[in-house]
């Protein structure tokens, strides 16, 4: 009889710490699925200046970018451009692969394509990047090992 108890004692155990294990795997993994974060950025190539900020959203193998900057080139007015776009990912650990989707922006093409990944500006086009979780409210984003944006969780 009290070897019974014992076993059933120890299967509750394992039972407990294997759900509790399991649920704790599947929260950290829904977390990096979804999540949105906002990050300002800006690039220099010449005398052309692109500067604002951009929002991630990331909802289970369906993303939005939705950006906002300005394009400064030369000595000429600033252009202040707002794009939002749809992209698909795939995640294997902190590698996500994102491919856009539904636009191409034929007007600021010639400019941008020497500035930004041909993601933000060609329809169906692929950026790999790697996404790690930093402290409780935000992300960095890298790129072939260099750490492209910080991403405030938003």
């Amino acid at each position: 009889m009290k070897a019974k108890i014992i076993t059933y004692t120890i299967i509750f155990i394992l039972v407990t710490l294997g759900s509790v294990y399991f649920y704790f795997e599947f929260f950290r993994a829904s977390l990096m699925d979804n999540f949105k974060c906002t990050s300002s950025f800006s690039t220099r190539a010449n005398d052309t200046v692109i500067s604002g900020l951009i929002k991630y959203t990331f909802i289970s193998g369906h993303g939005e970018v939705a950006a906002d900057f300005n394009l400064q080139i030369a000595d000429k007015e600033p252009e202040r451009i707002n794009r939002v776009f749809n992209f698909t990912y795939t995640r294997e650990g902190n590698s996500y692969t994102m491919v856009s989707e539904g636009f191409y922006d034929q007007a600021h093409f010639g400019t941008l394509k020497n500035m930004i990944p041909d993601f933000y500006i060609i329809d169906n086009s692929g950026l790999k990047l790697k996404i790690y979780k930093q402290s409780r409210h935000g992300y960095v984003l890298e790129h072939e090992n260099i750490s492209l944006l910080y991403c405030a969780e938003s």
